[in-house]
């Protein structure tokens, strides 16, 4: 986003253990929003650069004429490693479903992008809580969109490692596995 200036919000547990949401916004206007597997440890109060994913993310944005993006994800614990969510006692965090819904309520459709890295946090665990979230993304009616699916039928991560920012996919329905 060279020469273009955005602003940015975290929603974060008072402790910083958590992120609820973050947002990043160029323009006034509607923003998409991304559902990932777990938050970046970036604040971006302290730091605004963007990580990997959130770059990615961006850019999809931009390209479909967005104003921002909004990132939410399945567990808000900020830990860059799934695996170490297996043995935390509360890895969602007591805020994520009112940030959540509050995120949601409002647009048309997400863009699921939490690949397999939820397996990661034990297959059970992972699949009860993809069902979780994709079910309160039905409740309030959206449709789910991501840039492709992973052979186990989850929405690819948007780090897309290998893929130049130039040529991110475009959306298109997820119709996987934790979809009905």
């Amino acid at each position: 986003m060279s020469g273009v200036t955005s602003s940015f919000d975290q929603v974060l547990s008072a402790d910083e253990r958590y992120e609820y949401r973050a947002d990043r916004w160029w323009a006034e206007g509607p923003r998409l929003v991304f559902v990932g597997c777990n938050p970046s440890k970036i604040t971006w109060k302290d730091s605004p650069r963007l990580d990997p994913t959130s770059a990615n993310c961006e850019v999809i944005a931009q390209r479909d004429g967005y104003a921002g993006i909004t990132m939410l994800n399945l567990w808000a614990l900020r830990e860059t490693d799934p695996r170490a969510m297996r043995g935390h006692a509360d890895p969602i965090g007591p805020g994520w479903a009112e940030a959540f819904d509050k995120a949601v309520r409002d647009v048309g459709f997400v863009v699921a992008a939490w690949g397999t890295a939820p397996l990661a946090a034990g297959t059970q665990v992972a699949r009860r809580r993809i069902a979780e979230v994709v079910g309160r993304l039905d409740a309030f009616g959206l449709d789910v969109h991501c840039v492709g699916q992973t052979l186990y039928g989850e929405p690819r991560h948007l780090s897309l490692r290998g893929v130049s920012r130039g040529a991110l996919p475009a959306l298109q329905p997820f119709v996987g596995r934790t979809r009905p």
